[in-house]
């Protein structure tokens, strides 16, 4: 990946590899780069500091991890992702803040197992997460408060459309 400055069109090298590393989300003080990356031979997300320094896996398993998504909010930094670790791509989400005794940031699944979910998106308070999900066919978008309590189910999801047609890629009015 390069970061190309917009005012000499010099690109610097993020990561120099021979894997594939892309789908690039900034943290919200533009000193991180989020990203996926097959480096390992299976998918995962790295976090990589823009002032120079080496790439830290955040994510560590056979599954693949893919569609980093960093939280606006500063004080509680937080990725969402697209797994595929319980058999389907699912939406999860890392604390980057909440380390537990392994040394690795938390991570939790936000968006229920019968549903295939991808595309997740910050609302600007980092709140509320939106992503499309598929149940029967087609996609529609839902929308979840990732820090209220569950609902009866064990997620508190809210569809946002209901129709025929597939809705994807869901991105929030700034």
């Amino acid at each position: 990946m390069n970061l190309l400055d917009e005012n000499n069109r010099h690109p610097t090298a993020i990561t120099d590899n021979s894997a594939y590393d892309g789908e690039p989300t900034w943290s919200p003080d533009g000193r991180w780069l989020a990203f996926a990356s097959n480096r390992t031979g299976s998918g995962e997300i790295y976090i990589t500091p823009l002032e120079g320094g080496v790439a830290r896996q955040i994510t560590h398993h056979p599954a693949w991890d893919e569609n980093p998504s960093w939280s606006p909010d500063r004080d509680n930094p937080r990725i969402a992702f697209v797994s595929s670790r319980d058999g389907h791509f699912a939406v999860y989400v890392i604390d980057l803040a909440f380390v537990p005794g392994a040394g690795l940031p938390a991570e939790r699944r936000v968006s229920p197992l019968e549903y295939t979910a991808f595309d997740p998106s910050w609302s600007a308070d980092g709140r509320t997460l939106i992503f499309a999900a598929s149940l029967r066919g087609h996609s529609e978008i839902y929308a979840i408060d990732i820090d209220a309590a569950p609902s009866a189910d064990g997620y508190a999801m809210r569809p946002l459309t209901d129709g025929l047609i597939d809705r994807q890629q869901p991105a929030w009015w700034p």
